[in-house]
């Protein structure tokens, strides 16, 4: 089975915007998922191939291996990248919804970066190498994995990494994540959401700025908020804070519509995305 898809965009908090992709999904017997996919935009350019195999070894887990090529330029920092990751992860779904999953992976990055380092009025280039080794935890007691009316959710995510750059600097990224939700009446639910996160170990000269935590922002794409804020300095265990109220439907202002079509007499259609956000981890 293979899938292609586009997307053309426009938002105003990142420019015009166009991706395609293409999917072969049995590329490798069985369920292993091979998917090329592009983006060029005003604001990001990236080409990326990805080879995804379902049910790795046992049921509900995945082995993902990424190898990413990236151009972005966002108002906090602007990075050229190369990236090679690996990951297996632990998957809940609606036939079996788990109330524990994980994941963990290895991540090995070459960024070119120009950004605020030791002063906060200049922009510097300096180019980073760093090897990363994420984890991850999460903790689902909600009622539904995909409209949740009652219970709550937790999740954690711990980054230790190296980051070359003359001499070895060592730091670990933290992120925690909760949500909750309480009905109110048979068609209302009240839910809301929390994200903290912080980086111990190294000052903010010392990592790279994409992989720097940014306050202020609406979506996880980090670098996206106004430059004000990413101008601001990250010290050693400075806590970033980030709050949402999840709403039924987005209030974000860009928009974009895409199209996507599978090989075969499936019919074409079009399709609305409300306030898709651009971004990679």
């Amino acid at each position: 089975m293979r899938t292609v898809a586009g997307e053309l965009g426009y938002g105003t908090g990142e420019g015009v915007r166009v991706e395609a992709s293409w999917q072969h999904r049995n590329f490798i017997n069985p369920e292993g998922a091979l998917t090329v996919r592009g983006i060029a935009g005003t604001q990001e350019q990236m080409a990326s191939v990805e080879l995804r195999r379902s049910n790795f070894r046992r049921r509900d887990q995945t082995l993902d291996i990424l190898a990413l090529a990236s151009n972005v330029n966002r108002d906090a920092y602007e990075a050229r990248t190369l990236r090679l990751s690996g990951l297996i992860e632990r998957q809940s779904n609606i036939i079996w919804q788990k109330k524990w999953t994980w994941s963990y992976g290895a991540d090995l990055i070459a960024t070119d970066e120009r950004g605020i380092f030791n002063d906060i009025n200049t922009k510097e280039t300096r180019a980073f190498f760093i090897g990363a080794l994420p984890l991850s935890l999460r903790y689902d007691g909600s009622n539904d994995l995909l409209n949740p009316s009652t219970g709550f959710r937790l999740g954690g995510r711990v980054s230790p990494e190296v980051s070359v750059k003359g001499s070895n600097t060592t730091y670990a990224r933290i992120q925690l994540d909760a949500s909750a939700y309480r009905p109110v009446s048979d068609s209302v639910v009240l839910a809301g959401r929390i994200r903290l996160g912080t980086i111990l170990g190294a000052e903010s000269s010392e990592i790279a700025p994409s992989r720097r935590f940014y306050s202020g922002e609406a979506a996880p794409s980090a670098g996206m908020a106004s430059s004000a804020w990413a101008a601001r300095r990250i010290r050693r265990s400075d806590r970033r804070v980030r709050s949402r109220r999840i709403c039924p439907r987005s209030t974000h202002p860009s928009q974009s519509v895409r199209r996507q079509f599978r090989s075969g007499p499936v019919p074409r259609r079009w399709h609305s995305n409300h306030g898709r956000h651009a971004g990679s981890q």
